[in-house]
This record gives structure tokens, C-alpha cells and sequence, in this order.
């Protein structure tokens, strides 16, 4: 709203008097001080993207599809269904979020999902933050741990916590949800830190939270 009535206008216009003025340091300051407030202004307008990545059938489209509350993503219980990159808006804490749904990552030989899946790199290089879902009802994997590895910075999420799930010391740490009976949802939507991580920008930057 303050940038609709003229806001950043008016800034700018304070910067030039104060240069045209003699006052290059404080036009400087107000400078850096737009700058720093840059990444909260991008974000209401390019959403927080958030890419689900994993094996094949691990439930990542059901997710998606719990996390907007609605059926976004086709479901089927077969690997490799998801054969491109599915996107679904949202808002989380009052900031846009997109989600995005990818195809399995493994080694495929179908020309049609190995195409999915090298768009589904693609995605997960341009993310702000990854989901890696894996399977309780799945032994885990060497490919389970070389996706942990390759995303260490990854949200771990642990599917499907209400079917019978499989013990194994290798498993990390993470969170247990249910796509389908929704439960650990709201859990996961906390997890996700747009508006946490905006606050800890202002905060450095010295400008209030709102």
C-alpha cells in the first residue's frame, strides 16, 4: 500500500535533494537502508519457492496436495506418475508461497520422465528451500542418503506416518507426517520459514517488523 502512494517515489526523490544538497553520506545511508529492506519487498511479489523432492511414490504430490488444501497434484500409486514439475500457490504466515511437486528422482530410462526429472534439477537449483520427503514404510536407502547429502540444507520430512512404518537406525532425524490423514501438516507449514527468515532480515537491518 505504501508503495502504491508514492513511498519508494518520495525515498528516491530524499536521496537526490540530499546528494544535489551536499549530503552524499546520509543519501548513502538511506541507500543501504532501501537495499537492505529489498528481500521483503521481492517477496511479496516473487513467492517463497519451496520444492518436494525424493524417490518415486514417496508421496509427494499428496503432500502438496495437503499442504494447499486442496487436490492440486494427480495421485496415483504408481513411481514415476508425477512425469513434470507441478506448481500450487499458497500462503503461509502471510507470505505467498509457491510449492512446487516434481518428478522421483531416480535413474530412469524412459525418455518422458528423464526429462521430468532433469526438470525437477532445474527446480530444486532455483529453490529457497527443499523438502525432502521419504517413505516410513520404505527400508531406507543409499539413494535416500545421497539425496540427504546433496540437500543438506533440506526440510527432512518422513511420509506416510500412518501406514506401518519401517525401523532403521540410518533414518535421520525429521518430521513425521501423514499426507493423507493430515496429521504433522501444520507442523511442516511452521517449518517453512518465509516469514521468519524475513523478520531475521529486517531485524539486521535495523527496520521494524510489519
Amino acid at each position: 500500500v505504501d508503495q502504491l502512494g508514492g513511498a519508494f517515489r518520495r525515498a528516491l526523490d530524499e536521496v537526490t535533494q540530499l546528494i544535489e544538497n551536499g549530503g552524499a553520506a546520509t543519501a548513502r545511508s538511506r541507500i543501504d537502508r532501501l537495499l537492505a529492506n529489498a528481500a521483503v519487498g521481492l517477496r511479496l511479489t516473487e513467492p517463497y519457492r519451496v520444492v518436494l523432492t525424493g524417490r518415486p511414490n514417496v508421496g509427494k504430490s499428496s503432500l502438496i496436495n495437503a499442504l494447499v488444501g486442496y487436490r492440486r497434484a494427480v495421485v496415483f500409486d504408481a513411481p514415476g506418475t508425477t512425469r513434470d514439475v507441478v506448481t500450487a500457490g499458497a500462503v503461509f504466515d502471510g507470505w505467498p508461497v509457491e510449492l512446487v511437486d516434481t518428478a522421483g528422482i531416480r535413474a530412469a530410462t524412459d525418455e518422458l520422465e528423464s526429462a521430468g526429472i532433469a526438470a525437477a534439477r532445474r527446480r530444486l537449483a532455483e529453490a529457497d528451500l527443499v523438502v525432502a520427503v521419504f517413505d516410513l514404510g520404505e527400508p531406507w536407502s543409499d539413494a535416500d542418503d545421497a539425496l540427504v547429502a546433496e540437500h543438506p540444507q533440506a526440510i527432512v520430512v518422513h511420509n506416510k506416518a500412518d501406514l506401518a512404518t519401517t525401523n532403521d537406525a540410518r533414518r535421520p532425524a525429521g518430521l513425521h507426517v501423514s499426507a493423507v490423514a493430515g496429521t504433522g501438516i501444520d507442523e511442516l507449514i511452521a517449518a517453512i520459514p518465509p516469514a521468519g527468515e524475513l523478520r531475521a532480515q529486517r531485524r539486521a537491518a535495523g527496520l521494524p517488523n510489519r
